[in-house]
């Protein structure tokens, strides 16, 4: 039976470069694993001993198994692809790193990874006020996962000093979104990050505007029913819309943060006894929700003066 080994980072013939990036803050979720564990990749053979065309993905330091995909599945380790994102931070951008930290949280065993990097120095004040700014700094992230429920994604993202709110920001499109499927190519997240820069510096300026741009009740209520057709949650956001702006005169940067604190904040659904808990998972997707709302032609209606 062939094996094949991953081996970490320092092991490979041809190294990437060592990121020159000095802080970091590593944020464990309370009970999951360390993300850079070692993997490894076994064909699965039928009773006759013949390849069955998929593969075992297991983790070599349990031997617990983390996925049987096919063959054409691409294994590539988590610390490959964060080391190549450090890397592209530290060498290929002219962002400000000072005070940049480090996310990273794995749930299901390690079957799905977070990773994030958070840029206080690039800061974006959205509305001055005497008891406090309104602003958002820099975010790049990035998903992946050894059992295929997830493709790798790398997308800008910006949080919220007021509220912790974290929201994707660029074009639906923009960024990394691979299956882990062919050849493995670190070019794609090099591309990625600037991407995720670019769009950052592309963003940054429409978050004066929106909280510029006043909103009626009416027009936040019609857009909930755009965003989403589930009428508890339609119910909750206006609540949570109302409170956000004071129950007073709101704006589009009101409703944007109504969705945003939807997406970092809410709790996904309890998990049975014995399941894995799905937040880290169900938090990407409603990111992503908000990021495509965020490119709709509903959300441009909000921002046309009537």
């Amino acid at each position: 039976m062939n094996e094949i080994n991953v081996l970490p980072m320092g092991e490979l013939d041809e190294k990437i470069p060592a990121s020159p990036l000095q802080a970091t803050t590593y944020d464990y979720d309370a009970g999951t694993d360390d993300a850079f564990f070692p993997v490894a990749s076994t064909p699965v053979l039928d009773d006759d001993g013949q390849e069955t065309g998929y593969q075992r993905i297991r983790r070599t330091d349990t031997d617990k198994t983390l996925a049987i995909p096919k063959m054409q599945y691409t294994l590539t380790p988590y610390e490959d692809k964060v080391d190549i994102m450090r890397s592209a931070v530290g060498e290929h951008s002219d962002i400000d790193l000072t005070g940049m930290t480090e996310t990273i949280k794995t749930s299901h065993n390690g079957r799905k990874l977070f990773f994030g990097m958070d840029f206080p120095a690039e800061k974006q004040v959205v509305a001055y006020s005497p008891s406090g700014d309104d602003s958002v700094n820099l975010s790049i992230n990035l998903w992946d996962s050894y059992d295929g429920s997830c493709s790798l994604i790398v997308k800008a993202g910006c949080y919220r000093y007021k509220c912790s709110n974290m929201m994707l920001i660029g074009k639906t499109i923009a960024g990394v979104n691979k299956r882990h499927t062919g050849e493995f190519v670190e070019d794609e997240i090099f591309e990625g990050v600037v991407t995720a820069i670019n769009a950052w510096r592309d963003e940054r300026d429409n978050f004066e505007l929106w909280n510029d741009t006043p909103i009626s009740e009416g027009d936040a209520y019609k857009s909930l029913l755009k965003f989403t057709d589930k009428q508890t949650t339609q119910d909750r956001l206006f609540a949570k819309f109302r409170e956000e702006s004071g129950y007073s005169d709101a704006s589009v940067w009101d409703f944007m943060n109504t969705l945003t604190h939807w997406a970092t904040h809410t709790q996904a659904k309890k998990a049975k006894k014995g399941s894995p808990d799905n937040s880290l998972n169900s938090r990407k997707d409603r990111q992503l929700a908000v990021l495509s709302f965020r490119n709709s032609d509903q959300f441009e209606s909000l921002l046309t003066v009537q």
